[in-house]
């Protein structure tokens, strides 16, 4: 299968969607308040070099850090339960003590 087939494209496509495209609905998240790509990811290329190695079958590529834009020291690869309980609308409960 060619590569840009292949779903890391994919979620690289649509990074560069979020971060720089206005009119994607998801904009307002992303670039809209200020979340970047660093250079390197600019091009396809070296986002595969860094994070094809480490991909697997249904992953999402999630920030570390929510504040911070996309790059190799603040993405990984997770599944989307795992992604889920990384956003900033989450609200963390005590219950019991």
């Amino acid at each position: 299968m060619a590569i840009s087939k292949h779903r890391i494209f994919a979620i690289w496509a649509n990074m560069k969607q979020r971060c720089f495209n206005k009119n994607n609905p998801d904009y307002h998240n992303y670039g809209g308040r200020g979340i970047t790509i660093c250079e390197r990811w600019l091009k396809f290329e070296n986002f595969k070099d860094d994070m094809f190695k480490t991909y697997f079958e249904g992953a999402t590529i999630e920030r570390e850090n929510n504040n911070l834009g996309y790059s190799l020291d603040n993405c990984h690869w997770t599944d989307r339960q795992v992604q889920g309980n990384n956003k900033r609308n989450n609200r963390k409960f005590e219950f019991n003590g």
